[in-house]
């Protein structure tokens, strides 16, 4: 009866070692981190500072988390996104009604495509 109850112990520890260990850490993304708007329209943050007296810098946060979910920040408003690159550096974004289109460039920088405007991304 004692081994038994031994052998019951010693199999459950080995399934809860089992368990524990695919619960480790997800594999964290190349793409997660927060990016800010680098380029609007071909215009750097300091040419548009200049052309228009005030900066794009902060205006637009995008924070995209591992497991494709994130935030989008415009102008102090956050909201929850979900997000996809696929194998070709196509990016997508989406906050359930809406969704941004872009691609992932060589150097990191989302290039995307906000209701007809260019905006370039760089994660900070």
């Amino acid at each position: 009866m004692k081994t038994r109850k031994a052998i019951a112990l010693i199999v459950l520890l080995a399934l809860l070692t089992g368990l524990l260990a695919a619960c480790g850490a997800a594999e964290e993304s190349p793409y997660a981190g927060t990016y800010d708007v680098v380029e609007l329209e071909g215009f750097t943050a300091e040419q548009y500072e200049e052309l228009v007296g005030e900066s794009f810098q902060g205006m637009f946060v995008l924070e995209l988390k591992s497991g494709g979910k994130g935030s989008i920040t415009v102008e102090g408003d956050k909201g929850s996104i979900k997000w996809n690159v696929d194998d070709s550096g196509n990016i997508t974004i989406s906050d359930g009604s809406s969704e941004i289109s872009g691609t992932v460039t060589d150097d990191g920088k989302l290039d995307l495509s906000i209701e007809g405007l260019s905006v370039v991304m760089q994660k900070q």
